[in-house]
């Protein structure tokens, strides 16, 4: 901040005797307050009128509709916490359920392990169907394309 030069305070000096009120023409008989005094003393000082000080009163609606509005915003606060509380606990529950459903998963896909193996399916398959794995591979072999029409001429035939 720079600091004012002397004609500076000597134009503000300026500027506040001019804002004082000239001297009445008429001697007045009210005596003036003390404060105005003090005025005349001190050189620069703005006269303001003397007025009383006017204190803001709350009105009663105003401070109503504060209580109003706190209370309000205290019960959707409380109903949030209630609601939030609510939501923990139903997570809770379809986590249990979830877990529950997770091992009922994981009991059954052992269970298939055990069922599909390669020695469990060839004893079935033996006592039941009377299958047998065969001793050998397989051969492949290719089969004449007039054979394989007239057989299936021959099946037309008879149906």
């Amino acid at each position: 901040m720079e600091r004012r030069h002397s004609d500076d305070i000597e134009l503000l000096l300026d500027r506040a005797r001019g804002d004082r009120p000239r001297p009445p023409v008429a001697p007045r008989v009210q005596e003036r307050p003390p404060a105005a005094a003090a005025q005349d003393a001190a050189p620069g000082y703005a006269l303001r009128p003397n007025r009383p000080a006017t204190r803001r009163r709350l009105s009663t609606f105003n401070v109503i509709l504060a209580l109003f509005g706190t209370g309000i915003a205290i019960v959707l606060y409380i109903s949030n916490i209630l609601r939030v509380n609510q939501l923990a606990v139903e997570v809770d529950s379809l986590q249990t359920q979830f877990n529950r459903i997770e091992n009922a998963n994981a009991v059954l896909r052992a269970e298939i392990n055990r069922k599909s193996t390669w020695e469990r399916v060839t004893a079935i398959a033996g006592a039941r169907a009377g299958l047998v794995v065969p001793a050998e591979q397989p051969r492949s072999f290719t089969v004449d394309p007039r054979i394989l029409e007239r057989a299936n001429a021959g099946r037309e035939q008879n149906p």
